[in-house]
This record gives C-alpha cells, sequence and structure tokens, in this order.
C-alpha cells in the first residue's frame, strides 16, 4: 500500500509539473520565455496572461530590466508601454483605448519631495516622475510630478501629486494648482480603501490664462539642439567622449518624434516613434547593446490599410541571436545579415496573417531593409495555412 501511494504521488508530482511545463515552455517567437536563472529567479522574457491583457515583461536576476508592454486581446490594442533599470521605471507611456498617447511620464529616484505618515512624520518616497497627461488630440491635459514607492503600480495609479500642477483646457488657458509636501502616506489603508484625498492646497496661483499652443509637448521642440534640456528635466542629445551617441535623444523627423536610448553609440534600451499629427505611437522597439529584442509596430493613421483601426497591433518582431544569418542572393553571392528577428503579422481581429523570420544588415533597418528568410507560413481569414521557402 505505501508502495502505491508513493507510485501515485510521484505521478502526480510529475503530471503537476508537465502541465507547468505545456503552459509556456518555449514562445513561437522563437526564443525561451517564461524561465528562471540557477538561483530560481526570473530571467528574460515573460509572457502572461491577465483576464482580457497578454503582458510582455523582460527581467534580469529577478528584477525587472528593459522593456515592458501590455496587449489587450479584445481591440489588439497596446495598453501601457513601460521601461526598467534595475527594477526602476525609467519611462512610462499610456495609450487609451482609441490608440492617443493618454500620458508620458520619465521617472527618477525622489530626494526632494517628502510624504506624511499617519502619525506626522515625513519619509521619502522611493521614486518621482515628471508627468504629462494628453487630450487625444495631442494637446497638453495637465503635467507635473508624481511621486510613489516601490511596489506600488504606475498602471493603478498608486502616486501622490506634488508641487506646482498645470491644468489646460481643450482652448489653451491654463490653471495653476499647488499641492502640499506633505500627505497621507500612500500605502495606508485608508488610500487602498478610497478614502485617501491628495487635495491642493492652493488654486489658481497664477490666475493667469496662457494659450498651450504647443501640439508637440510630446517633445520639448521640433528641433532639439545637442545638449539641450527638455520640459522632462532631462539633458538630451548628448555625445561621449569618442563622439558616440549616449543617452536619450530626441530627435525630429517631418511628422514624427524618435525618443532613444543610447550607450557607446549603440540602441541600448527602448525606442519609440511618435507621430506628432495623430498622437499616436508608430512603432517601439527594445535593444540591448545593440542587439534588438523586440519591435512592435502599430497602425498610426498613416496606413492605406483602414481595416486597422489607430493604435491597431500590425505586427511583432522578437530578435534572435545566432550565428545561422548566412544568406544567399540571386547572383549566387553569399552574404552575412547580422540582424534576425521572428516575426508575426496580424489581422485586424489579432489572428495571425503571416510569420517566419526576417532578416536585415547590420546598418539597416528591420522596418525598411529586411527580407524574408526560410520557411513562411501565410494564414488565411478561415485559418488555412500556405507555407513558402524563401
Amino acid at each position: 500500500m505505501r508502495w502505491l501511494l508513493l507510485c501515485v504521488a510521484s505521478m502526480a508530482f510529475s503530471c503537476l509539473f508537465a502541465q507547468e511545463s505545456r503552459i509556456c515552455p518555449f514562445s513561437d517567437y522563437g526564443q525561451v520565455i517564461n524561465s528562471h536563472n540557477a538561483k530560481g529567479q526570473k530571467e528574460g522574457l515573460w509572457i502572461s496572461d491577465w483576464e482580457e491583457l497578454t503582458s510582455f515583461r523582460w527581467f534580469h536576476n529577478g528584477q525587472r530590466e528593459g522593456l515592458s508592454f501590455a496587449w489587450y486581446d479584445y481591440s489588439n490594442t497596446i495598453d501601457q508601454i513601460e521601461f526598467f533599470h534595475q527594477d526602476s521605471p525609467v519611462l512610462y507611456v499610456g495609450v487609451d483605448e482609441q490608440g492617443h498617447i493618454s500620458c508620458i511620464m520619465v521617472c527618477g529616484d525622489n530626494s526632494e519631495f517628502n510624504i506624511m505618515n499617519l502619525d506626522g512624520s515625513l519619509y521619502l518616497p522611493d521614486y518621482k516622475s515628471y508627468c504629462k497627461h494628453y487630450y487625444p488630440n495631442g494637446r497638453v491635459e495637465s503635467e507635473g510630478v508624481l511621486v510613489w514607492n516601490r511596489g506600488d503600480e504606475i498602471v493603478f495609479g498608486d502616486q501622490v501629486k506634488c508641487g506646482v500642477w498645470k491644468y489646460y483646457d481643450q482652448e489653451g488657458s491654463i490653471t495653476t494648482k499647488k499641492y502640499p509636501l506633505g500627505n497621507m502616506k500612500m500605502n495606508s489603508p485608508e488610500k487602498r480603501l478610497g478614502i485617501y484625498k491628495n487635495e491642493p492646497i492652493s488654486d489658481d496661483l497664477t490666475n493667469k490664462p496662457e494659450r498651450n499652443n504647443s501640439k508637440a509637448s510630446l517633445i520639448p521642440s521640433l528641433k532639439p539642439c545637442r545638449g539641450s534640456s527638455f520640459d522632462f528635466g532631462q539633458v538630451i542629445n548628448q555625445y561621449d567622449s569618442l563622439g558616440r551617441k549616449s543617452g536619450l535623444w530626441i530627435e525630429s523627423d517631418g511628422d514624427y518624434v524618435l525618443y532613444g536610448w543610447y550607450f557607446e553609440g549603440r540602441k541600448n534600451g527602448i525606442a519609440l516613434s511618435l507621430r506628432v499629427s495623430t498622437n499616436t505611437l508608430s512603432w517601439f522597439d527594445y535593444y540591448v547593446n545593440g542587439d534588438l529584442k523586440a519591435l512592435i509596430r502599430l497602425c498610426d493613421g498613416r496606413d492605406s490599410n483602414l481595416s486597422f483601426s489607430v493604435g491597431s497591433v500590425l505586427s511583432i518582431h522578437m530578435g534572435i541571436i545566432n550565428n545561422d544569418n548566412l544568406v544567399v542572393d540571386q547572383e549566387g553571392t553569399p552574404s552575412v545579415l547580422y540582424n534576425k528577428a521572428y516575426t508575426k503579422y496580424f489581422y485586424p481581429d489579432r489572428q495571425i496573417r503571416s510569420e517566419g523570420i526576417l532578416v536585415w544588415d547590420k546598418e539597416g533597418s528591420l522596418l525598411m531593409d529586411s527580407k524574408a528568410c526560410g520557411e513562411w507560413k501565410f494564414y488565411d481569414k478561415d485559418g488555412r495555412l500556405t507555407i513558402e521557402n524563401y
């Protein structure tokens, strides 16, 4: 009997872990996901389903490191984009259900604003950010400083306003309000029950209407200069001692504004392309030391395919790092294409339209210079499959 019980327990144990391994042992984007390192800490890309959302998050040694974004299943749109470094937030971009940018927050450590405990003592929250909320047409709705603690979620609004905030109506008139530096502790039970109030201590400080004519408050100016400081409080467009791009760069390209982080001249972090006229994201990507980890292309209103609504996900590209990128051109000449990504294109309802590998040259662009390589799968609207080889 004891032997039988041990066998049953062993089988149950094996089935439990077999079932767990079937959930997400490998991503169909060509890389291992939802894995742990030798210490049992989360490592690499994690993909999780949260009711109507699918989340993509990168980890290193159990800490958030790199890109995070959430994808709405029912509408095929992106909910929010975050960028973390050593478990600390660097950038947050909120997107509304119509695909318009609703909020941008540039984050950093807090050493300025105190919050009041319930016993009246003061303490410093972990983070602060300069935040801008936007109307759907791209004009600024409000802006100011938010503070919050490690463990609080940006997306759930676990922040406290501090200092002077500016509020704009649709015509551009401005009202300013000052919030106290001392307030109730953010993590108090009262706040979680909805009793917490972050009320201003004074209204209409200037009582002076101003015009908010800056359509592109997503950027400091249409032509940011080298070494200039922009209105999120950071210095941008810098070079290192060897003349290579370093840190945050914001550049204008016609109707588009490009945000990108660099280290030693190579992309290293998140990059975003924003279309100013429609206040929408065109694409965003994530690089580590110049190697592509992910690129997500969205419908920004420019695409001729009107079946896609603004903000819909057109394609997801996941970078693959290996050394077999040797291809032969039509003349039979071998060449090495340095970059490679497993790619999926979607129908407007999020069904897969096609999938396969794209390759492109080291100095080229995935979106402009890539070519199909190897086996590609094509699906019609009824899911019927056709395979072609390149």
